[in-house]
């Protein structure tokens, strides 16, 4: 019982580890903020949206 719940814990962390290593990247916005905004591709580090 004692091991199962090692490996859980253990695969509980790594998952956390995972979603805890973001890309740090930098978003300004100036203007309005509307309903039909612009789409904002993913792949950019940092972009500025006019």
């Amino acid at each position: 019982m004692m091991r199962k719940t090692l490996y859980l814990l253990s695969a509980l962390v790594s998952l956390a580890v995972n979603n805890a290593s973001a890309a740090d990247s930098t978003i300004t916005i100036s203007g309005y903020v509307r309903d039909n905004a612009c789409a904002v591709a993913g792949e950019s580090k940092d972009f500025t949206v006019d």
